[in-house]
């Protein structure tokens, strides 16, 4: 595509056409610069290609949290932007969920529920 674009009369002042797995396994497509994304967290771009430790990558990081909340699901139930499939059914519910369930509207919850 470069050598295209040039042969057009195109002069670009940087060319960088190359990803984080091309950055990694085609050195003839790095030019004047790449773009590296996920490859600098050290989480391999392409796990078909290798995992991280075949392309010397290491975490840079790490995030933790602590658990804000947790929902009971029916089984088969979707959740998330992924659209995972919930495996189990839930838990016997709490007093809080059953009441709440019952009467969604309620402004406060049952004594010893969730503040």
């Amino acid at each position: 595509m470069v050598a295209y674009a040039e042969k057009e009369g195109v002069e670009p002042e940087v060319r960088h056409i190359a990803n984080s797995p091309a950055t990694l396994t085609v050195p003839e497509s790095h030019f004047d610069l790449v773009r590296t994304g996920i490859a600098m967290y050290g989480i391999s771009p392409a796990p078909e290609l290798g995992v991280p430790a075949d392309f010397g990558l290491r975490p840079v990081m790490t995030l933790a949290a602590s658990v804000a909340l947790v929902k009971d699901a029916p089984a088969k139930a979707t959740a998330s932007a992924t659209a995972t499939t919930t495996r189990r059914p839930p838990r016997r519910p709490s007093a809080w969920s059953r009441s709440a369930t019952r009467t969604a509207s309620r402004a406060t919850p049952p004594a010893g529920g969730p503040s």
